[in-house]
C-alpha cells in the first residue's frame, strides 16, 4: 500500500472514530444527564445514527484531504488523534447550534474552531511541518520522498 494512501487511511479512521464516539457521549449525556428528551432510549438510537452517518462523511472527506498532502513524513498517530478529536469537538459544537436553530451561531463557531486549529496546531507534537533543525533532510532525500508519496 503506497505511503500516501497508508497516511490518509490513518487520519480517516482516527476521523470515524473521534467523531462517532464524541458524538454518540454527546447524544447520550444530553438524552440522560440533561433530560432533553422526553424518550432517551429513542433519541440515543436515532441520534447515534445520525453520528455514524456524520462521522462517515467526514472520514470520508477527510481521507480525500489527506490524499493531496504534500509533506514527505505521514504525521504520528498522535498528532492525527489530536485532529480528529478538534474535528470532533467543533462538529458536535456546530451541530447542537444547528440542531437549536441558532446558524449564525453555528457559522461563528465553525469559523472559531478554524481560525483557532490554525493558531495552535503547528505546536501539536508530531505536526508533519516540523523538522527539528539538526535532522533536516537534504533535497536529495525530500525530492526522494516526495516521488515515494506520489
Amino acid at each position: 500500500m503506497p505511503t500516501r494512501v497508508r497516511h490518509a487511511l490513518r487520519f480517516a479512521v482516527t476521523t470515524l472514530a473521534a467523531v462517532y464516539l464524541v458524538g454518540t457521549a454527546w447524544t447520550l449525556a444530553d438524552a440522560y444527564l440533561l433530560g432533553a428528551a422526553a424518550d432517551a432510549g429513542a433519541t440515543v438510537r436515532f441520534n447515534e445514527s445520525v453520528w455514524r452517518r456524520i462521522a462517515a462523511a467526514l472520514a470520508v472527506a477527510v481521507f480525500l484531504l489527506r490524499l493531496s498532502d504534500v509533506h514527505t513524513a505521514p504525521p504520528p498517530w498522535s498528532f492525527a488523534w489530536m485532529t480528529a478529536l478538534w474535528l470532533a469537538a467543533a462538529s458536535v459544537a456546530v451541530t447542537v447550534a444547528i440542531g437549536s436553530g441558532r446558524f449564525a451561531l453555528a457559522a461563528l463557531v465553525a469559523a472559531l474552531a478554524v481560525a483557532v486549529w490554525l493558531v495552535l496546531h503547528r505546536r501539536i507534537p508530531g505536526w508533519p511541518g516540523h523538522v527539528a533543525p539538526a535532522a533536516a533532510p537534504d533535497e536529495a532525500v525530500a525530492e526522494r520522498d516526495l516521488q515515494r508519496l506520489r
